[in-house]
């Protein structure tokens, strides 16, 4: 999403920097199909101002997306907006001296501005979001018809100058109106209601109503050859006046873009925070768990050691717990009881034999295979005394 902002957020200035090509262009046609008139040469130096004035934003964006290029395609578009921006001070001089012709100079204004409006088409490629999409669709196609519109002010404005339309300006215009409305068809079927609202009050505008009675003059000019009075100013602030409020209706979508991936981009950090903070939490509660789990354990073996260690030693022991501490722990505890009886038994033996030993009468005890386990000291006594008798016997 940040690549496709980035982009998204370089086309305000991308755009400002078109718009002004485009009033250049169609200042250029009028001063071409003037033949250099001093009247228009004001107008053509205050194009040229305007598109300087947004040039300086326009080398900053394009050099922070030449700095974040990060596949062939986008780098390519980049390299070839370059290569035609380098080359706006030579025709801006063959215009001002006629060198060209005002299709020679549209083609380059056109070739430069189409090149642009590319680099906004890239955003489509990088979106994943159905909405964003959309938007993206609706806003290039309104940057291609207002770009045919601006193609149009400039072929219309040298043909109403020159007081005619030759054959091949004559379908450079059909075919531009024509591009025009399908490029708007696209619009109205992506955009939103908020934005086809504003294109719609384009429509009811008397400058629309103006411009589509000069476009049937056009249309009948192969059968009339009348052009009705209608001059190359005339036609040139017309459709700059419907070119402006499409410029209107661009700035609206741009912004509206911006600020939906933004939001979108937000929600999409926001759900990341949230894992990562419930990730961490889930973390923190499995260690606290853990350790008290530890403890728990490293007491009841603690205990276990002390009860090994002290068979006297006062330790509690759960007999209720089911797990394997509760189990090794009744096991022990049972174990340690039993020794303790054991050790009573052993001690109470030691008493016997202890009481035995000392006694003066022979004892001696013997087990079922009749095998001599024990004799006290007076049977021992008695035997070393009698051992020579014994032995002759």
């Amino acid at each position: 999403m940040e690549k496709i902002l980035n982009i998204a957020e370089s086309a305000p200035d991308l755009s400002a920097y078109i718009h002004n090509l485009q009033a250049e262009r169609g200042a250029s046609a009028s001063y071409i199909g003037a033949n250099g008139s001093s009247a228009l040469k004001n107008q053509l130096d205050d194009s040229h101002r305007r598109t300087n004035e947004s040039q300086k934003a326009f080398q900053t964006q394009l050099t922070n997306l030449i700095a974040h290029a990060d596949n062939d395609r986008f780098i390519s578009k980049l390299d070839k907006v370059q290569t035609t921006a380098r080359e706006l001070e030579k025709y801006r001089s063959s215009v001002i001296n006629i060198e060209l012709s005002a299709k020679e100079m549209a083609s380059y204004y056109s070739r430069t501005i189409a090149s642009l409006i590319d680099l906004i088409a890239e955003m489509p490629h990088q979106s994943k979001d159905g909405g964003i999409s959309n938007e993206i669709t609706a806003l290039i196609a309104l940057l291609q018809a207002k770009e045919n519109a601006g193609i149009e002010r400039a072929i219309g404005t040298a043909s109403f100058t020159s007081g005619s339309f030759d054959t091949d300006q004559y379908r450079q215009i059909s075919s531009l109106i024509s591009k025009q409305q399908s490029y708007f068809w696209i619009f109205q079927n992506y955009a939103s209601d908020k934005q086809n609202s504003r294109y719609n009050d384009l429509l009811a505008n008397p400058v629309s109503q103006r411009l589509s009675d000069m476009r049937d003059v056009i249309a009948q000019y192969p059968d009339t050859f009348d052009l009705r009075g209608i001059s190359g100013q005339e036609f040139f602030d017309v459709t700059s006046s419907r070119i402006n409020i499409l410029r209107e209706i661009e700035i609206k979508a741009e912004d509206s873009l911006i600020e939906d991936i933004t939001h979108i981009r937000d929600d999409a950090y926001n759900i990341e925070l949230v894992f990562l903070i419930s990730t961490i939490l889930l973390l923190t509660f499995a260690i606290g768990l853990g350790t008290i789990i530890v403890i728990g354990i490293s007491r009841s073996l603690a205990n276990l050691v002390e009860i090994v260690v002290d068979q006297d030693a006062q330790v509690k022991i759960d007999p209720s717990r089911k797990d394997e501490i509760g189990i090794l722990s009744n096991a022990l505890v049972a174990f340690t009881e039993e020794a303790k009886k054991s050790a009573l038994i052993a001690t109470e033996n030691l008493r016997i034999k202890s009481a035995l030993d000392n006694c003066k009468a022979n004892v001696m005890v013997a087990d079922n295979d009749f095998d001599i386990i024990y004799m006290n000291d007076a049977v021992l006594d008695m035997m070393r005394a009698g051992e020579a008798d014994i032995r002759k016997d």
